[in-house]
């Protein structure tokens, strides 16, 4: 891969999930049902592969020994770390709307800060990975390229 794919695919990250968040937004804003809710689904998905890819692509090219390197590859760990709590948080928000007959306003406060912390972090913490490597992209010695 060159430098110069590796970039567009950053850029491609940084629009998915900027496209992500507005229609997580919007979700949380008409919780009825729209044909946008389906091309939203498309849209998580293309985040999810362009943000698992630049985790890949950080995994392969980065160069572990220098000080960027490593505290790139560690912001990748944490980011990883995080998709499991938010898997964890969106489990988590079933617990608190199934229990009851009629949810009362507490669980569903609950619910909707467990949904809040689970996608929108998720598409948070990948814009600040992928500008992370963004801002560093030049920096000498912190990336292996052909």
């Amino acid at each position: 891969m060159t430098k110069r794919a590796f970039k567009n695919w950053c850029f491609f990250s940084i629009f998915t999930n900027l496209l992500a968040i507005s229609f997580a937004i919007a979700y949380l804003a008409i919780p009825i049902y729209n044909i946008a809710w389906d091309i939203f689904g498309v849209v998580l998905i293309l985040t999810w592969i362009a943000d698992f890819a630049i985790i890949l692509m950080n995994e392969k090219y980065l160069n572990k020994a220098d000080d960027k390197g490593k505290h790139l590859n560690r912001v990748v760990y944490i980011y990883l770390v995080y998709i499991i709590v938010a898997t964890l948080c969106l489990m988590g928000k079933g617990l608190f709307t199934t229990g009851t007959a009629v949810p009362s306003t507490f669980s569903q406060t609950i619910s909707y800060i467990l949904i809040a912390i689970g996608i929108f972090g998720v598409f948070l913490f990948g814009l600040f990975l992928t500008f992370l490597d963004l801002i560093n992209f030049e920096e000498r010695g912190a990336w292996k390229f052909e």
